[in-house]
């Protein structure tokens, strides 16, 4: 939010949208999270130093990563709402809510902050499923039956569709319906942070092959 901003163009998150994403990555996904089975081969590693920051052993590369998958999945699906609408250079959406240079610049901007609003929501439940291991795949998760974090995944999903597509509820979280190609765009920008995780997982897999390799 902060990089969209500071390059010019409107808030692409009203304050009821941070609040409402906060409630559904907070709640449920924090209490699946702690029921994640441990790691099998977690007595085999070597003891953390208590003196460690919560950032050791990459954990503060993990952070700034990820955050920055996040960040360009939400840029991406609030660009492409102004893309679709053939608005595609920096004066005009930097302009948006100018009624003489874009009539419909405020609606346009609403379907903008939807489908960026909506991208953050699915995103942040992805990104929950991929912290339940930096080392192995998201789909691990569900491979060891845990069923709480199913549950949240699905529930979160079913409350971002809610708050989007429900006549009453669009009023009070200032949403816009969308048409199927955004909502296509919207869901595959949120995947980004899920094909950048298995990235990593993929080649933190062979470097730990190489490794063997050499020590066998």
């Amino acid at each position: 939010m902060f990089f969209i901003i500071l390059i010019g163009f409107e808030t692409p998150f009203i304050a009821i949208h941070l609040l409402w994403i906060n409630l559904i990555t907070d709640s449920l996904p924090a209490i699946a999270l702690g029921m994640d089975p441990k790691d099998k081969g977690i007595m085999h590693e070597k003891p953390r130093n208590p003196n460690d920051s919560i950032f050791a052993h990459g954990g503060l590369r993990d952070t700034i990563m990820h955050g920055s998958f996040i960040t360009i999945a939400v840029i991406i699906a609030y660009l492409s709402a102004f893309w679709m609408n053939g608005i595609t250079d920096y004066a005009t959406i930097s302009q948006i809510k100018n009624i003489t240079l874009v009539p419909n610049g405020t609606a346009i901007l609403a379907q903008a902050q939807t489908m960026s609003f909506t991208a953050l929501g699915f995103a942040e439940l992805i990104h929950m499923v991929c912290m339940s291991s930096v080392e192995h795949s998201a789909f691990k998760v569900f491979r060891n039956k845990n069923w709480m974090m199913l549950l949240a995944f699905v529930l979160g999903v079913g409350l971002q569709f809610f708050v989007v597509l429900t006549p009453g509820v669009q009023k009070v979280f200032s949403t816009s319906p969308l048409s199927w190609k955004e909502w296509l765009i919207t869901g595959a920008a949120a995947f980004v942070p899920l094909v950048a995780h298995e990235i990593e997982v993929l080649i933190k897999h062979i470097n730990r092959k190489i490794k063997e390799k050499k020590n066998a």
